[in-house]
C-alpha cells in the first residue's frame, strides 16, 4: 500500500521541474514534488557570498526567464520575480588599452513586449565602424536578419518539442527561405570558422568567440547547433539584453513556488528520491530513501539529469542495453568554469572611460588578451591540461551597478567567469589549489584593466570550481548540464530516442536540462515536458487557450 498518492510525481525541484509542477497543476492535477535539498530553486539560487550582506548567484546570473511563456502564464512578475534591462550592454576592453562599448538594441522594458531601440543601434554601428567599417555593416545585417526571420524561428525551436527526422523544425524551414542570409555551412562550422566568416576584425571575431563560450559552454573548436548560431550572432552585438534579477536568482525560485501551491500543487524538500518503481514497463511512483512508497497514478517525471534517472532511480528497471549505452555517452565535458564572486569597496574604474564614461557603466564586461589565435586554438588545451590557462579572457557580471540592494550601501559583488576543465580532469587538492590562485590571479588581471582596484579595494573572494559544482548534483561541474554542441542539441539531445522528453517506460517523463533546449535558467525545458504531456494525456493546452501559436 502507497504511504501516499498523488497524480503526478515529480523528482527534483530545479526551475525545470518546478515549471513542469506548475503546468500539470494548472490542468487540474494533483501533482507533488519532492527534493532532496534543504529548498526549491536548484540552480536558481542566491547566496550570502563572498561575506555577509553581500548577494551572490552561485549557479545561475545571466538569465532571461521572461522570455519564456511561463513568465507571464503565471505571473511571475507578480509573485516576486523582477529583471533589470540595464542602458549599457557590454564594455569589452582589450589588452592593448582599445575598448568597444555595445548597447542593447532589442529590449523588454514591461518584459512583455519586446521594443527596437534605434539610437541604441545607430551607437553600436558607429562604436563598431571605429574598429571596421565592413564589421559595422554586417552587424546592422545581423539585425535586420534577427529582427524579420531568424528570432521567431529560434523561440519556436526553442519552445516546441524536437521534430522527428523527416518533420522540418524553424530552423531547417529557415534554411529553405531564400531571403533568410543564412550561410547553410554554418550548422557544419566550428564557432571558429564562424566568427571568421562573418566578422574581419580581431576584435569582433574575439568577442563572438568569447560570447558563444559564455552563453553555450563551448569552445571555438566546437559546433555549434545552427539556432544557437543565429542567435549568439546577433547577441554579442546588442540583440539581448543583459538583464539582471533584482534580488537575485532564487527569487525565479520562490515565484515559481508561490505559482505551483497557489493552483494546488505541493512541494517537500529534504525528501530523497532512491528509485522510481517500475512494474510491468508502467512508472507506478517513487520509493524515498526512508523506504516510504508515493504512488504516482498518472505519471513520473525526472527532472534531474538523464544519467542520473537511468542509472541510479532505474537502476532496477528492465531497460533496453542500447538505450544505456547512448545515455552513459553524453557528454558533460562543456560549460565547466571558475565562477568566483568578488565583494569590492567600489566598482572598476576602466581605461578608457576618461573618454566613453558609458564603459564604466555596463553590466557584463569582457576583458580580452588580443590574441585571436591563442584563444581560438589554444585556451581550450591549456583549460584541459593546467585548469587555468596563461591568458585569461574574463568576463564579469556588475551586477550590483544594476541591482545595488544585494550588498551593503556604496559596496558592490561582482561576479567574475573564465572557463576550464570538467571536475574529474584534477582532484579535490588541485581543484583547492587552483582557487587561490584563481583569485590571485583576476586581481592582478583586473587591475591592468582598472588601476583603480588594488588590493585593499577587495574585500573578499568566494570561488566556485566544477569540482564544487558537482556537489550541486551536476555531473562534472557542467552549468549547461551537458555540452551543448550540435550532436547534442534539438532531436539528438541527450539521444533521439529520448529527446521527446518521453521514455521507453510508459508514463514517466523526462524535464531536466540533459534534454532540449538545454542548460541555463531559461525556462523552456519544463515547459516543453508539459506540452508532450498534455498531448499524451488529453491536458489542456495553455499555448492554444491564449492564441499563442507555441
Amino acid at each position: 500500500m502507497a504511504d501516499a498518492s498523488y497524480d503526478i510525481i515529480v523528482i527534483g525541484a530545479g526551475h525545470n521541474g518546478l515549471i513542469a509542477a506548475c503546468y500539470l497543476a494548472w490542468a487540474g492535477l494533483k501533482v507533488a514534488v519532492f527534493e532532496r535539498d534543504f529548498e526549491v530553486g536548484g540552480g536558481a539560487c542566491s547566496d550570502e557570498q563572498p561575506v555577509p550582506a553581500f548577494l551572490s548567484n552561485p549557479c545561475a546570473n545571466f538569465t532571461r526567464m521572461y522570455t519564456s511563456p511561463v513568465w507571464e502564464d503565471f505571473n511571475l512578475k507578480e509573485k516576486g520575480a523582477w529583471y533589470y534591462t540595464p542602458d549599457v550592454n557590454d564594455a569589452v576592453l582589450f589588452d592593448d588599452g582599445t575598448f568597444l562599448v555595445i548597447y542593447p538594441v532589442f529590449v523588454n522594458p514591461d518584459l512583455k513586449e519586446t521594443v527596437f531601440i534605434e539610437q541604441n543601434l545607430k551607437k553600436n554601428y558607429d562604436n563598431i565602424s571605429k574598429i571596421s567599417k565592413r564589421d559595422a555593416d554586417t552587424a546592422l545585417w545581423i539585425l535586420e536578419k534577427y529582427q524579420k526571420k531568424w528570432r521567431d524561428a529560434v523561440y519556436e525551436f526553442r519552445l516546441t518539442p524536437p521534430k522527428p527526422w523527416g518533420v522540418k523544425d524553424p530552423i531547417e524551414r529557415l534554411l529553405e527561405d531564400p531571403e533568410s542570409g543564412i550561410n547553410p555551412a554554418w550548422q557544419f562550422m566550428t564557432v571558429k570558422q564562424v566568427a571568421f566568416d562573418v566578422f574581419e576584425s580581431t576584435e569582433l571575431r574575439l568577442l563572438y568567440m568569447r560570447y558563444v563560450e559564455h552563453t553555450t559552454g563551448l569552445f571555438p573548436q566546437d559546433v555549434l547547433p545552427l539556432s544557437e548560431t543565429l542567435f549568439q550572432l546577433a547577441g554579442c552585438i546588442g540583440g539581448s539584453p543583459a538583464t539582471v534579477v533584482k534580488g537575485g536568482a532564487h527569487s525565479i525560485a520562490h515565484a515559481l513556488q508561490k505559482a505551483l501551491t497557489e493552483h494546488g500543487g505541493e512541494f517537500f524538500v529534504r525528501k530523497e528520491v532512491d528509485e522510481i518503481v517500475v512494474e510491468g514497463g508502467t512508472a507506478k511512483g517513487i520509493r524515498l530513501k526512508d523506504g516510504s512508497f508515493v504512488e504516482a497514478k498518472r505519471a513520473v517525471v525526472s527532472a534531474v539529469p538523464v544519467t542520473t534517472t537511468f542509472f541510479r532511480l532505474l537502476r532496477n528497471a528492465n531497460v533496453n542495453k542500447d538505450l544505456l549505452r547512448k545515455v552513459e555517452n553524453f557528454s558533460y565535458d562543456r560549460g565547466n568554469i571558475f565562477w568566483a564572486w568578488f565583494a569590492l569597496e567600489e566598482p572598476p574604474v576602466y581605461k578608457g572611460s576618461e573618454n566613453d564614461p558609458d564603459v564604466n557603466r555596463a553590466r557584463r564586461c569582457w576583458l580580452l588578451p588580443k590574441d585571436l589565435d591563442f584563444f581560438a586554438s589554444r585556451e581550450q588545451a591549456e583549460c584541459f591540461v593546467k585548469g587555468i590557462p596563461d591568458k585569461l579572457f574574463l568576463c564579469i557580471g556588475q551586477d550590483t551597478l544594476i541591482d545595488p540592494t544585494r550588498t551593503p550601501k556604496g559596496k558592490h559583488n561582482f561576479l567574475v567567469e573564465q572557463f576550464t576543465a570538467p571536475a574529474r580532469f584534477f582532484g579535490e587538492r588541485e581543484w583547492l589549489k587552483m582557487k587561490k590562485e584563481f583569485a590571485e590571479r583576476v586581481m592582478l588581471e583586473w587591475q591592468r584593466y582598472a588601476p583603480n582596484l588594488t588590493r585593499e579595494k577587495f574585500i573578499d573572494v568566494w570561488v566556485n570550481t566544477p569540482y564544487d559544482v558537482t556537489f550541486r548534483h551536476i555531473p562534472e561541474g557542467s552549468w549547461t548540464v551537458g555540452a551543448m554542441i550540435a550532436g547534442q542539441m534539438g532531436r539528438l539531445r541527450p539521444c533521439y530516442e529520448l529527446s521527446s522528453c518521453r521514455t521507453p517506460i510508459k508514463n514517466l517523463y523526462l524535464a531536466n536540462a540533459t534534454q532540449h533546449y538545454g542548460g541555463g535558467l531559461r525556462g523552456i525545458v519544463g515547459y516543453v515536458c508539459y506540452k508532450v504531456m498534455a498531448e499524451d494525456m488529453g491536458l489542456r493546452k495553455i499555448w492554444e487557450e491564449k492564441g499563442r501559436a507555441f
